[in-house]
């Protein structure tokens, strides 16, 4: 495993070409922006090290049977899955709201059970190239992001039947040594200064869309990929604005494969346009499941804001702000709550990877995101207006104001006006900046828009045996399985042993 030092070195090494703002960056682990999200990815170096959180952080590998981080393995038993929640929860205290390396090993964990099934069908040799894959990233000790979401182009039409085939990545030369690739992922965050990019179907594919039947891992910086990048992150050269996001936030790009080679060595599934829709859906399954432990520590931030805020204002004891700080308190504990039930009601697959319950993870994800609203109403209604009108650092630095501003934007005194300023600039870091913007709409459809949660919980649910107690109420014959519309398009092995 690596140090946080040797993670932040390594990526000195790295050539990947990114455009921010218009411009290209040369150096980006030197660029002030994009050094906040690797502040946020080297929280699971720094974790790992401490010998506190062991037990946590680290866990034995299945391929290898040597000790690695928990961010590198896949899950191979209910307590794996439920460490990774505890460990998310743990160390989002730290950062706000998200360390990032969760989604690229959520993508590996899909592609090691399907690659297997696969294998299986077709004869095929996508789990070898797993596993030899899976024991570089575990002992290099890597960090990579989930390219999952294509560009789509016009969504009423397949891939196939885009004015440009592009708007689906795709492959567009077949060798002997592998293939050649064209395209664009969207919204990939972490991108630009992750070590691996992990590319996953994005959608069901059928018979004739082989070429956007793709999946494979490439180092970010391979030849003839680019990354046009936005950040989140304020400005780290202010001393009180932006508290959070000037430490901790992310880049998000669009990322460009330029006819990027892949070799054949990086490549999971390759055409077999049947199998392509599981390695999504079951991304998506892993990816809410991880949700489940880092909106809980998100939303325990919220709690100690909102009620340091209340303090500051004099108001922490009216019953109307205990009420909302149990509102954000129920949402946290349901969500973790479910991240409970996803890891004890999920399932070892014939991989032996274990997956995580179909009903519970989405379930948490869908409960999360339809809150985020109303978390951030909270804590606007507590902080009042200063959130967003509090006159800016130069103002509070400048000799001639920043007595009126010590006089009268103190509150209770029990603070100074100083640490009142800069508690209203973490409210507004969390809800009124660009940056929580970011993640309110990324709360929303992140791992997934709330319609596909809300299709994998149906498609999970077992209608027949509710229905079959109705019937049985008023002696009526119960329905067969086969009766039932819909069952059919429920893919193998997506429920829960029971």
């Amino acid at each position: 495993m690596r140090t946080e030092a040797q993670y932040r070195k390594d990526l000195e090494k790295m050539k990947t070409e990114i455009w921010m703002g218009g411009k290209k960056i040369e150096k980006f682990w030197d660029h002030p922006q994009i050094q906040a999200g690797i502040n946020s990815q080297a929280v699971t170096f720094r974790y790992a090290e401490d010998p506190k959180f062991e037990h946590m952080m680290t866990t034995t590998s299945h391929v290898t049977g040597e000790r690695v981080n928990r961010f590198t393995a896949m899950y191979q038993s209910i307590d794996d899955m439920w460490q990774m929640d505890v460990a998310l929860r743990t160390m989002i205290h730290e950062c706000g709201h998200c360390v990032g390396r969760c989604v690229g090993r959520d993508g590996l964990s899909a592609i090691g059970i399907v690659a297997y099934d696969v294998d299986q069908k077709y004869g095929t040799h996508y789990y070898e190239n797993f596993k030899n894959f899976l024991k570089e990233y575990q002992a290099k000790d890597l960090t990579s992001c989930g390219a999952v979401t294509d560009v789509k182009g016009d969504r009423s039409k397949r891939p196939g039947q885009q004015e440009d085939p592009d708007m689906y990545l795709r492959v567009v030369e077949r060798r002997k040594d592998g293939i050649v690739v064209r395209g664009a992922k969207a919204n990939i965050t972490t991108a630009s200064y992750s070590e691996e990019i992990i590319a996953v179907p994005t959608r069901a594919f059928v018979k004739g869309e082989e070429d956007w039947s793709i999946c494979f891992a490439i180092p970010t910086d391979t030849p003839g990929v680019k990354h046009i990048a936005m950040t989140s992150a304020d400005d780290p050269t202010k001393p009180t604005e932006g508290p959070i996001s000037n430490k901790y936030a992310f880049t998000d790009s669009l990322i460009i494969f330029d006819d990027v080679f892949v070799p054949e060595e990086r490549i999971f599934l390759n055409g077999e346009w049947d199998e392509a829709a599981r390695i999504g859906q079951l991304f998506g399954n892993f990816h809410r499941h991880s949700h489940c432990g880092c909106i809980p520590s998100r939303i325990d931030n919220l709690v100690g804001a909102c009620q340091l805020i209340a303090k500051m204002n004099g108001i922490e004891k009216k019953a109307h702000v205990k009420n909302k700080l149990f509102e954000l308190i129920k949402t946290g504990e349901m969500v973790y709550a479910c991240g409970l039930a996803a890891s004890h009601l999920g399932m070892e697959t014939p991989s032996g990877i274990w997956q995580p319950n179909f009903i519970y993870s989405n379930l948490g994800k869908y409960y999360s995101g339809s809150t985020y609203g109303r978390e951030m109403e909270i804590c606007m209604d507590l902080a009042g207006g200063l959130s967003i009108t509090m006159p800016k650092d130069e103002d509070y630095m400048n000799p001639v104001t920043r007595p009126y501003m010590e006089k009268y934007l103190r509150g209770s005194t029990n603070f100074t006006t100083d640490e009142r300023i800069r508690a209203m600039r973490m409210m507004t870091d969390l809800c009124a900046s660009e940056y929580s913007a970011v993640w309110m709409v990324g709360g929303v459809i992140g791992a997934g828009a709330p319609e596909a949660q809300k299709y994998s919980i149906m498609s999970n649910y077992d209608l027949t045996d509710q229905e079959n107690y109705a019937r049985a109420y008023i002696g009526m014959e119960p329905l067969k399985k086969e009766e039932v519309a819909g069952q059919e398009h429920i893919p193998a092995g997506f429920k829960s042993k029971k």
